[in-house]
């Protein structure tokens, strides 16, 4: 009789005690991007499979995220890997994605970073003898 009025005092006592609540867990702008490029970064495929791979959900970030660091970051990636179609066709397409850039992101110090380092492979990607 004694245990059995221990255990209902116990279970009682659980029973009362308020549950924790359950924070969900919020993935920021900059965690997702770095999820991403973590994964792009893993990846065993060669870059022209390995662009066409990660190329949409960069598309998703530039457009989620547009006017931020993330999406101008996805926006230089989605433009770096136009690098990977034919001469051709490649030169128009950066231009126009170039205009965008500058539209969206003209006045952003990390931007004018980017075209700077990257100046000789834009100017070889907008060409098309190259």
């Amino acid at each position: 009789m004694i245990l059995s009025t221990l255990l209902l005092a116990v279970s009682s006592a659980a029973l009362q005690t308020p549950a924790q609540e359950v924070v969900p867990v919020v993935e920021t702008a900059e965690s997702k991007l770095a999820s991403l490029d973590k994964r792009y970064g893993a990846s065993k495929l060669n870059y022209p499979d390995r662009f066409a791979a990660f190329q949409a959900e960069y598309a998703t970030l530039a457009q989620e995220y547009r006017g931020s660091e993330v999406g101008m970051h996805a926006e230089v990636f989605l433009l770096r890997g136009l690098w990977w179609l034919d001469a051709s066709e490649r030169s128009d397409i950066a231009l126009e994605h170039l205009a965008k850039i500058r539209k969206d992101y003209g006045k952003s110090k990390h931007l004018v970073c980017c075209i700077v380092t990257d100046a000789g492979f834009v100017a070889r990607l907008l060409s098309k003898d190259f």
